[in-house]
């Protein structure tokens, strides 16, 4: 069994835990985070002594939920390598990570691009649970600055998107969350634009 094997099974048995539980939106987060903890001893990686500190990532100490940085917890709720997750955000400060793509890895076409920086920033404002909800206008702050934000179908373009969000409001006060297959597809999203 590969250390990536036991990854997955880890985050399919922490995920199963949550759900059985039937912990209410805004504790799901949290609760999945304490499921991984309680089993992050029980999954060795490749190092033939499960003991070994220097096992896993690279020779650096494996990450524990409770010391995982903000990359590596995003990289575990999009289910991707945290190497993706770097080649496509950054962190400056305090406030959520920010996308670091040029214009030229996103989508040509205008509406392509702003509905795959809608996920990114999705992705980015909901990972660890602090924000359920993320406003349209952040993602149309950004869109705007890629230049991808087209003020005529900006909207309909967003709300076409009820396959990857959850809707909450309507006209400038609407907001977005993430449902499972927007953090999927957001996650097969960052592994194609980090590639």
């Amino acid at each position: 069994m590969t250390a990536n094997t036991t990854v997955v099974d880890m985050l399919k048995e922490a995920r199963e835990s949550v759900e059985a539980a039937e912990l209410p939106t805004d504790l799901r987060a949290i609760g999945f985070w304490a499921a991984i903890q309680l089993r992050a001893d029980r999954y060795p990686t490749d190092s033939t002594d499960p003991t070994d500190p220097s096992r896993a990532r690279g020779g650096q100490a494996p990450v524990r939920a409770a010391d995982a940085d903000v990359l590596d917890k995003m990289a575990i709720y999009l289910g991707v390598p945290r190497e993706a997750v770097e080649a496509v955000y950054y962190l400056d400060g305090e406030g959520p990570p920010g996308i670091g793509l040029g214009r030229s890895r996103l989508a040509k076409r205008t509406a392509e691009a702003a509905r795959q920086l809608a996920l990114l920033v999705a992705a980015a404002r909901q990972f660890d649970g602090v924000e359920q909800f993320t406003a349209a206008s952040v993602i149309r702050d950004v869109c705007q600055e890629y230049g991808v934000f087209d003020t005529g179908n900006f909207a309909k373009s967003l709300v076409a998107m009820d396959d990857v969000f959850q809707f909450q409001g309507s006209g400038a006060g609407r907001r977005v969350r993430l449902i499972r297959p927007g953090r999927e597809q957001a996650g097969r999203l960052v592994v194609e634009l980090a590639g």
